[in-house]
This record gives C-alpha cells, structure tokens and sequence, in this order.
C-alpha cells in the first residue's frame, strides 16, 4: 500500500524505492515534529520499515554480486 503518495504520482509513473522511501521519512519527521499519531502514522511507519527492509536485502544481494576488485 502506497499511503502518501499521491493520485497524480501513481498514474504518471511509479516512483523508485529509495525514492518513496525518502517520502515517508519526510512525512513521518513532519507528523513527529507537529506531535500528531494515529493509526495512519503508524502504517506509513510500517511501510517505510518494509521498505528499509527490501532495499537493505537489495543492496547486500547486489554486494555478493559485485566483482572483486583487484588492488
């Protein structure tokens, strides 16, 4: 589920992970600083944590696959 994005940006062209994650953090510092939480609050926070999740596992997957670079 794709909760702060908007309708214009889903039919126009999905946006790359790491851009969507960069999304949720500002809205999430955003609520934090104005001290607002709801249960909205806390699914964009879980979707921002699965999202850490499968870019982390991305980016270790690209690191084994990278070549060994000679010195």
């Amino acid at each position: 589920m794709d909760s702060i994005l908007t309708l214009e940006e889903l039919m126009d062209k999905p946006l790359c992970k790491e851009e969507k994650l960069r999304r949720y953090h500002q809205c999430l510092r955003e609520f934090e600083q104005l001290g607002y939480q709801d249960l909205f609050i806390e699914q964009i926070r879980q979707e921002a944590r699965q999202l850490e999740q499968k870019l982390a596992r991305r980016a270790k997957a690209n690191h084994k696959q990278a070549p060994k670079q000679l010195p």
